[in-house]
């Protein structure tokens, strides 16, 4: 961490990552497939504040039901499992 500001009640914490060529986005994936419990923290965190909000929720849905098959996309692809 760099500097630390005050400002009214809140600090804002500036992080600097050595790495050199890294995005934050970049820094972040990393961290996540690095730390199990954190990335299954943040999961949480996502999926809750997702289906508490009605527009999210219905994205949700929506994005889940372009990729549900059909009755008749189930006919026209046989699968023989041996």
């Amino acid at each position: 961490m760099r500097a630390v500001k005050r400002f009214n009640t809140f600090y804002w914490v500036e992080i600097v990552w050595v790495r050199a060529g890294l995005s934050l986005a970049q820094k972040l994936v990393e961290e996540l497939e690095a730390d199990e419990k954190t990335r299954k923290r943040l999961a949480k965190l996502l999926v809750s504040e997702a289906v508490s909000e009605s527009e999210l929720r219905l994205a949700i849905i929506n994005a889940v039901l372009r990729n549900v098959a059909t009755e008749e996309d189930i006919a026209n692809h046989v699968v023989v499992q041996l």
